[in-house]
């Protein structure tokens, strides 16, 4: 595990998964990437959850999701003050939006939704590929996807004018 780039209080949660997860179910991880705040180095301790992105070996079946719900509970309650989010998916969707792929699993607030479409955008592609950190699997400039520029800026400039607008009035932190 890449414990140089990850900010210590980060690390126990995320070796706690690891190995949960390499040991209850040891062939279904192909890469784990940390993404976010900690793969911008803009980690704060009072607000930042733990962004990660899993590439699978395969689909997860029935059975996996349970396996990762539990997983992901043992994890938080071994680890309450952090907070985890990310997704599942194939390595075929690498780079994709979500309207170009299938649903796919994804924990979020502590819930493990089997068949989401949770905003992978370009700004994720551009995190991962740019900045993200391999926990498990292959470097994230090596993995075989591009992010297009234009699409990058167009879709920063939507969720600027929109999301972080809304935040902006009415700022819960």
């Amino acid at each position: 595990m890449n414990n140089l780039l990850l900010p210590t209080p980060a690390q126990p949660i995320i070796e706690d998964y690891i190995s949960l997860t390499s040991k209850q179910i040891p062939d279904l991880m192909r890469g784990f990437y940390i993404v976010g705040s900690i793969a911008l180095d803009e980690f704060n301790e009072r607000f930042s959850d733990i962004d990660f992105l899993t590439i699978l070996n395969r689909k997860a079946m029935a059975e996996d999701i349970e396996e990762l719900r539990q997983i992901h509970r043992l994890t938080e309650r071994n680890h309450p003050r952090w907070k985890m989010s990310g997704s599942y998916i194939q390595p075929c969707d690498l780079g994709k939006l979500d309207g170009e792929m299938e649903p796919y699993p994804h924990y979020h607030d502590g819930v493990l939704h089997p068949n989401s479409h949770a905003c992978l955008n370009p700004v994720t592609w551009w995190e991962l590929k740019n900045y993200g950190i391999a926990i498990v699997g292959t470097k994230p400039q090596e993995l075989p996807f591009t992010v297009d520029w234009d699409q990058l800026v167009t879709w920063m400039r939507e969720n600027m004018n929109s999301y972080w607008r809304r935040w902006t009035n009415r700022p819960v932190r």
